[in-house]
């Protein structure tokens, strides 16, 4: 019998036989360039065959989400609409509740047994990867990646699981964070340079974050 993870429905922008796959999680809220040049300069230096965007139902070491799963989720479906060998996997939202990654890992790990799976991160998660659910677990499931934040050490943390395989993405450093979009949306501030065009428009015309519901 054919495992249920693998028969769940993907969407055919991305190889039906990769050998390397990229993922990036997290809520989305919203989703802005950085994020973007992330999954670029990885699918690039780690030769992935295809990156998968993963917006969280609720991010466990996060606040509340903002705008919800369904905007969430458009935008980023519209933000990587004309990137090459990008896709979205909604298992998250609609699983609803807290977003683990070691449940998603599982999850993958069925889907694509034999392929090498590489979750992206900034600087400032992997410096929380030992609060992470399971993270000895993650570490035998999946590869981490990870670029430089600001404010954020500069070198991997030296209490990471031993089998854990790491790769620094090198000449990237995450500026942007959705939380400075949501605030400076909320005192009508400009933001498009933060945000592919078709997301800045997505939320005019739904009118989030106008609200301070960062205060």
């Amino acid at each position: 019998m054919q495992p249920l993870e693998a028969a769940l429905p993907l969407s055919r922008r991305c190889a039906d036989t990769p050998q390397r796959l990229g993922f990036l999680g997290g809520s989305f809220d919203p989703i802005h360039s950085g994020h973007l040049a992330l999954a670029r300069a990885a699918k690039e230096q780690l030769g992935l065959d295809c990156v998968y965007f993963i917006p969280a139902g609720q991010a466990p070491l996060k606040d509340a989400v903002c705008a919800g799963a369904r905007h969430r989720l458009a935008m980023t479906k519209l933000a990587i609409g004309g990137e090459p060998g990008m896709d979205v996997l909604d298992w998250e939202i609609e699983a609803g509740g807290i977003s683990y990654t070691i449940d998603t890992a599982r999850r993958l790990r069925a889907r694509w047994p034999k392929v090498r799976l590489f979750w992206l991160v900034g600087a400032d998660q992997l410096d929380q990867f030992m609060k992470w659910k399971q993270p000895e677990k993650l570490a035998s499931l999946l590869e981490l990646a990870w670029a430089d934040r600001p404010g954020s050490p500069t070198a991997a943390p030296g209490d990471l699981p031993a089998a854990l395989k790491l790769h620094r993405i090198d000449g990237l450093c995450l500026p942007e964070a959705s939380r400075d979009v949501r605030a400076m949306c909320a005192r009508g501030e400009d933001v498009s340079f933060l945000l592919p065009v078709v997301v800045n428009q997505y939320i005019k015309e739904h009118n989030l974050y106008r609200e301070k519901t960062d205060a």
